[in-house]
This record gives C-alpha cells, sequence and structure tokens, in this order.
C-alpha cells in the first residue's frame, strides 16, 4: 500500500474506503493483458464493534501500458496495511 494510505484505519465510520496504487509496465503489451492479483500480507484487526475483517483486491482502468491495483474496505473493518502481488500476461 502507498504510504498515504490512513484512509484504511481513519473514518471507519465510511461505508467504503479504498486505497489505490498506479501499476505501469516497463514495456507496453500490444493488446490489453490478463491480469492476477492475489493478497500477500495484511495487517488488519480490532475493528470497532466486531469480529469481520473486509479485505477486497481489485484492479481497475486496464490498459495496455498499465493499470490501478485498488485496495478496498468497508462497514468498520480497519486495515492497518496490506500488500499485493500480480502479474500480467499477453502479447
Amino acid at each position: 500500500m502507498p504510504p498515504d494510505h490512513e484512509t484504511f484505519f481513519q473514518n471507519v465510520q465510511k461505508s467504503t474506503r479504498t486505497c489505490w496504487v498506479e501499476i505501469k509496465y516497463t514495456e507496453p503489451f500490444k493488446k490489453k493483458p490478463q491480469i492476477f492479483l492475489a493478497i500477500n500480507s495484511v495487517d488488519m484487526g480490532g475493528s470497532v464493534g466486531g469480529h469481520i475483517d473486509r479485505l477486497r483486491l481489485r484492479k481497475e482502468e486496464e490498459h495496455t501500458d498499465g493499470f490501478r491495483l485498488v485496495f478496498e474496505t468497508w462497514n468498520e473493518s480497519i486495515v492497518y496495511d496490506a500488500g499485493a502481488s500480480w502479474i500480467a500476461v499477453g502479447e
């Protein structure tokens, strides 16, 4: 996660909170590649009023030269830090 991800553990009363990272490929693909995502580390917990922790990893704005990697949490889940791995496969 980028250094400015404080919104994930502040303002926990907001319904959905997102944090994103712009990913740029070292070389553009000829066509939009398939992108596979995985969460590889997470530090979360202490959710207000409950024991359910929620974290979603998704991609958006997919192009031949990169995409946006988005971390998302909702309700009263508290995410202190998280990491992700990705691989893009294509021509």
